[in-house]
């Protein structure tokens, strides 16, 4: 019922606050003058703790132009005043302090009442310095950035430094007692204030600094009243210095139950130094808890430990003794350890035996293990035999490989083998049980001897082939001799050594051994064991590759297509790829399918680069995505051929394919020119490339992905064209023609169209048409300019240029070929829609001539076109012929009058 009733009292101010906001109209929230009730707004945030209903202060009553969280916070940030108070109290009911408070660090420069001022101060802004204060002094305890947060709080709490709770935390980052001169005002504060870390701090610097026990006395008691532990410690230590000794061991009894500080010595030593009665908790201290054999045990740990009492070596190993003497196991164990290893007591290996002896015959797995230890290193095998097999029933590890080792030497090999496998499988000693397994079926103890076998169990065991062999005595053997070589190279079990390695591989492939014969062609190849001879080398590399050595083969074939110390012969290399890519060499799969692309065995070379490319093999990509990309061999597919592009990795040529997708957007990808030139200029990094430079070229000429550049634009043209690609040529001719990049120049402009034009180039042939057409506008001397015009225009609209067919059109009905004109119209009508060429149609069709029949329904019709799509003639020569073509209009479509006329004219 409370709540309800202060929400609704909040929803009336809100009414209130609405109704008043929404007669301020000014745009600006700067502008706004401060309401004078404002403080209704403190009051409803007051009202509401709710953090829900604070949020919809802000979003409620600024519904003048801000509205919601995120509005209150840019009319805060812009200076608003109520909206940084309001702003800064959201943030501060949200706990968000340093946003909070940073709104009102301005707070006494603020045009508003000093009642309002000090409301904020009191009802928002102290308990907020306070919490944020308090939060970054705890945290300063711990984090790294203690220095950092300290400083944090000293600037927080000195805002609210009369608070006593406040005051102290401020002693305490000023340095405590350590720094009393700025500490002692701020501790006095929080003494006044009932702050027992205040109490406590001033009473230990009587204590310790001043030697003033009696007024250490009287602040410790203040801070005990409080539940302060650590003064109540100090408090006896106080009374003992003043001699009030019985109240001090009062206190020391209380805390040495909480087991706190060192109150538990404490207490015993006042109880001994001033001889008051030893009551049971004083025993329960010192720790002598009976005459059993447990409590004996225990109480020698408690020494030992310095459980309660103070670490006594001595006594716990007579509390040791004595347990033991009266059978308990623990105690005899500890006993013999600490005698074994000299821990607390001088060293003893046959008082450890004896006690490990009399522990064992109790059951203890652990001391029998220690025992049979024993009678091993006396070569009393049996005895170990029997304690080791005692400690394994028990389940302690390592047991059962000892047992084993022990049967092993008294000659029952079977036994030992079963224990030695039964470790394995336990997994322990692993590495040894495999070493003596070695051992047994290298010398057929017990076993069929088997040297296989053998040498499997010396391996897991960790040793060298090498070591392997001579425990078992093999030699000669190719294999054997192969795998030493690569010991000898890896340095696995044996030192490093690469010419005893040489020996061996060589020895292995005399042998006839596939690998050691690889193995040699490389060492001869690079020249690492000895020295370079690569006829050497390819003689082993065709040894093993004639026994199907993958590798091999394929080195074979690299030889014989790039003519490598062989004579250069490709179906040669051919025939090696192909053993070695049907041996899954990958190399050779790409290699075969490499040399099927470029001969145009599309099928062929499409099996092979796919089979590459399934095994991870990355320039094979780029050959498909090619093969994709232009339909060869294979359906044209541009996603697919992106898809190859994208995993060719690094392959350069990728970089200009992909640049051409991004340029053109084609398949599904979405054209993207930043990308685009990125490529292009990639690709001309790794390898300068005509394609890339006229690409490039067009970037820095439009400003694709990059700012235009005329210069930059030119010379990449300019190298483009040198290197006779005709587009650049044409656009070279172009920079030249209008000045771009570099000076106008009509002459090398003409120069370049015409090599593009020569290369049938459609737009440099219309280019070059243009130029001879205006040859006085470009200073060029012809005997017939026009008839040369005609000549490169008709080049151009043999490929159907639009702009040449229709300029022929134009050329051929003002020349009055009307035969060539009527040629062209179809073109230029059905394919580029050219609006003169409907004009012309119909003056044929009109009059009868360029090779068409009278048909005046058909000239009314394109007539009639023509003016539909000459809407604004832009020249005087469309203005006339649209005139032309209204009045022919009228004449067909008014015969009589025609006729009329004519008479009348006659």
């Amino acid at each position: 019922m409370y709540f309800a009733e202060l929400q609704k009292k909040t929803e009336e101010i809100l009414q209130s606050l609405g109704n008043k906001l929404s007669a301020i109209n000014s745009p600006e929230p700067l502008l706004r003058p401060v309401p004078p009730y404002i403080s209704d707004v403190i009051t409803a945030m007051e009202l509401l703790e709710n953090k829900k209903y604070v949020l919809n202060i802000g979003k409620r009553i600024f519904n003048c132009g801000i509205s919601g969280e995120t509005q209150l916070r840019t009319a805060a940030e812009k200076g608003d005043i109520y909206s940084k108070i309001v702003w800064g109290g959201v943030n501060l009911r949200k706990k968000n302090y340093k946003i909070g408070l940073e709104q009102f660090t301005q707070l006494h420069e603020w045009n508003i009442p000093d009642d309002l001022k000090n409301k904020l101060l009191k009802n928002f802004l102290y308990p907020a310095y306070l919490e944020y204060g308090k939060r970054c002094y705890e945290r300063s305890l711990s984090e790294k950035s203690s220095e950092y947060l300290r400083k944090e709080a000293i600037s927080c709490l000195s805002k609210v430094s009369t608070h006593p709770e406040a005051a102290d935390m401020l002693a305490e980052c000023y340095g405590g007692v350590d720094g009393w001169s700025t500490a002692q005002a701020f501790y006095e504060i929080g003494a006044a204030g009932g702050i027992a870390n205040s109490y406590y701090s001033i009473g230990y610097y009587y204590h310790q600094r001043d030697k003033a026990p009696g007024k250490a006395i009287e602040w410790y008691k203040k801070a005990v009243e409080k539940g302060h532990l650590k003064s109540e410690y100090f408090l006896a230590e106080c009374f003992i210095a003043t001699g009030k000794y019985h109240e001090a061991t009062g206190i020391f009894h209380r805390l040495a139950d909480k087991r706190f500080m060192s109150s538990p010595e404490r207490y015993v030593e006042c109880v001994e130094r001033y001889n008051f009665p030893k009551g049971e908790f004083y025993y329960s201290i010192k720790g002598l808890r009976g005459d059993t054999p447990d409590a004996l045990y225990q109480s020698g740990l408690q020494f030992e430990k310095g459980d309660r009492v103070a670490v006594d070596f001595v006594k716990a190993m007579k509390f040791f003794l004595r347990a033991a003497e009266k059978g308990h196991e623990l105690a005899q164990y500890k006993l013999a350890t600490c005698y074994e290893t000299g821990k607390h007591i001088e060293k003893n290996i046959g008082q450890a035996y004896k006690w490990y002896k009399r522990c064992a015959d109790q059951g203890n797995a652990e001391a029998s293990y220690k025992v049979a230890i024993v009678y091993e290193w006396v070569k009393y095998h049996e005895k170990a035999a029997y304690w080791y097999e005692q400690a394994a029933n028990k389940g302690y590890e390592g047991a059962l490989y000892g047992h084993a080792r022990m049967l092993g030497n008294l000659k029952q090999h079977q036994k030992a083998r079963a224990l030695f496998m039964a470790s394995i499988a336990k997994k322990e000693y692993v590495t040894d049980c495999h070493f003596f397994l070695g051992k047994l079926y290298a010398n057929g103890w017990g076993v069929a001897q088997d040297s296989v076998k053998a040498i499997e169990h010396f391996k897991e065991a960790g040793l060298s082939l090498h070591v392997c062999y001579t425990l078992i005595g093999t030699k000669g053997e190719p294999a054997f001799l192969y795998n030493i070589g690569v010991e000898y190279d890896s340095g696995k079990g044996v030192p490093v050594n690469h010419a005893k390695a040489v020996q061996y591989y060589l020895k292995a492939a005399e042998a006839g051994h596939v690998l050691a014969q690889y193995q040699m062609g490389t060492i001869y190849e690079s020249g690492a064991g000895a020295e370079k001879d690569y006829a050497m080398a390819y003689k082993w590399y065709e040894k093993a590759a004639m026994q199907g050595h993958s590798e091999a083969a394929y080195k074979m074939g690299k030889a014989y297509n790039e003519g490598v110390h062989r004579i250069k012969d490709k179906t040669r290399a051919l025939d090696w790829y192909r053993r070695a890519a049907l041996k899954g060499c990958i190399a050779a799969q790409y290699e075969l399918g490499k040399e099927k692309y470029l001969v145009k065995e599309y099928h062929d070379a499409l099996t092979w680069l796919q089979t590459a490319v399934n095994h991870g093999n990355l320039p094979a990509n780029y050959y498909l995505g090619v093969m994709y990309y232009h339909g060869w061999g294979v359906t044209k597919d541009l996603d697919r051929s992106f898809a190859y592009f994208s995993n060719a990795g690094t392959f350069s040529g990728t970089y200009y394919f992909m640049g051409m997708f991004y340029y053109y957007g084609y398949g599904k990808l979405n054209k993207n020119l930043n990308k685009a030139f990125w490529y292009f200029r990639r690709y001309e990094d790794v390898n300068p490339d005509k394609y890339a430079e006229y690409y490039l070229g067009l970037c820095y000429k439009n400003g694709y992905g990059t700012e235009k550049s005329p210069q930059m634009a030119f010379q990449n043209f300019e190298k483009s064209a040198k290197k006779g690609i005709k587009q650049s040529q044409f656009e070279l001719g172009l920079c030249y023609k209008n000045g771009i990049g570099t000076s106008c120049s009509y002459r090398f402009a003409l120069e370049w169209l015409l090599k593009a034009a020569n290369q049938g180039y459609a737009e440099a042939q219309y280019e070059v048409g243009e130029m001879f057409f205006n040859s006085g506008l470009y200073s060029i001397k012809d005997a017939n300019p026009v008839l040369t015009a005609i000549q490169w225009f008709q080049k151009a609209a043999d490929q159907n240029h639009k702009l040449a067919v229709c300029r022929l059109t134009d050329i051929y009905y003002d020349e009055q070929q009307y035969t060539k004109a009527g040629k062209l119209i179809s073109v230029a009508i059905n394919k580029f829609s050219y609006p003169n060429a409907y004009f012309y149609w119909a003056v044929f069709c009109h009059q009868g001539i360029g090779g068409y029949q009278i048909n005046q329904q058909k000239a009314l019709e394109l007539y009639r076109s023509f003016i539909k799509y000459t809407p604004y003639p832009d020249s005087v020569k469309k203005v006339k012929m649209v005139e032309n073509a209204k009045q022919f209009i009228y004449e067909l479509e008014h015969p009589t009058l025609n006729k009329l006329k004519k008479i009348l004219g006659k």
